[in-house]
């Protein structure tokens, strides 16, 4: 039940008596004092309250006694029940304009908080219903789907899951321009301090969005992982965060990191703990006086062309065949043959996740 709280009681009295010239009683839904311009009468019970929520109407006192004074008592409603009581101390007819002006503002608060209430109870809803949505790996059955409707979540439409991280300090700030930036069918859920998840409507211009977005915001250290559209979220989710960790390894140039674009380096990384894999970057590594490791990457990058490496490298191209065979002699495999390249590359790519 919504109430008055006894700091937005002593606030509205104190507001109202630097205005009138009477003294101002607020009282709860039990008639006891929780607001005055008298600090003595506060938690006692007031007797004209009492009557005015019995009555549920206005109460004039034309002649006070022991514990009561000459004034106004009027219910504070809401929904049509009684949540407190104004009382303004004074002749009944000087003080009945006053008690009205209370009354309203007091009403005005209680709605206002009610409304509030309202809205985090459905943001609640709202980032549990999300949470569970991240997690969930199975179909969604149609309580589900419902759920979702009422919160004016669906999730019949196709959507992709962005994860982003970011420095820790910025949090509010990414929050603010994700408000922003998201449209009314997108929704987002903060993880953790570090991390937020944003279901995008899918489509072909989810990344130049995402590209705006980033523009201009590099002191926020943002960087995005992104999933395919997949028709349960919570797969999407896995995978835009396996694109995040992988990406930030091996495309250390890049602030997104589309999961469609290491799916195979993510199928890769199964094979992790292969000693043999293993085996053939420490043996590159030991010779790094040679740049080996640094000139079989380089090389891969440049899709084998030895004149752009040689190029990418500053080096001669007759020292690049010569690092090239070095690695041959090192590892045992022929860069300039396609399957032990892919078996070179594979061994880098599980050294690096």
């Amino acid at each position: 039940m919504i109430t008055l709280t006894e700091q937005q009681a002593q606030s509205i009295v104190d507001r109202m008596m630097n205005v009138i010239p009477y003294n101002v009683n607020i009282m709860n839904e039990k008639g006891i004092i929780i607001g005055s311009g008298d600090k003595n009468r506060l938690y006692k019970l007031h007797e004209g309250a009492m009557e005015a929520i019995a009555k549920k109407n206005m109460i004039e006192i034309l002649q006070g006694g022991l514990d009561t004074k000459p004034g106004v008592n009027t219910p504070i409603l809401f929904q049509n029940k009684v949540v407190g009581v104004i009382g303004i101390t004074g002749k009944p007819e000087e003080v009945k304009p006053f008690v009205e002006l209370v009354r309203i503002t007091a009403e005005l608060l209680v709605n206002q908080e009610y409304v509030l209430f309202q809205r985090k109870i459905s943001e609640q809803l709202k980032d549990e219903f999300l949470y569970e949505l991240t997690y969930r790996k199975i179909d969604y059955n149609q309580d589900f789907k419902e759920r979702g409707d009422a919160l004016g979540i669906d999730v019949s439409i196709p959507r992709v899951a962005v994860v982003l991280t970011f420095n820790e300090s910025f949090i509010e700030k990414v929050k603010g321009n994700l408000l922003n930036f998201i449209r009314s069918d997108e929704f987002f859920l903060k993880l953790n301090p570090l991390t937020i998840v944003i279901y995008m409507y899918y489509d072909s211009l989810v990344t130049k969005r995402l590209e705006r977005f980033l523009f201009k915001k590099e002191e926020y250290y943002i960087e995005v992982g992104v999933g395919l559209s997949e028709n349960v979220f919570g797969v999407s989710f896995k995978q835009a965060t396996k694109a995040l960790e992988i990406g930030k390894k091996l495309q250390v140039e890049r602030k997104i990191h589309l999961y469609k674009d290491i799916e195979f380096i993510s199928l890769i990384a199964s094979f992790k703990g292969n000693s043999e894999m293993e085996k053939i970057i420490v043996n590159l590594e030991t010779e790094n006086k040679l740049d080996l490791l640094t000139t079989l990457i380089t090389y891969i990058n440049m899709n084998g062309q030895s004149n752009k490496t040689a190029e990418a490298l500053y080096i001669h191209r007759n020292t690049l065949n010569y690092r090239l065979e070095k690695v041959e002699e090192v590892t045992g495999k022929n860069p300039k043959n396609l399957i032990d390249l892919f078996q070179l590359y594979t061994a880098y790519i599980l050294s690096q996740i």
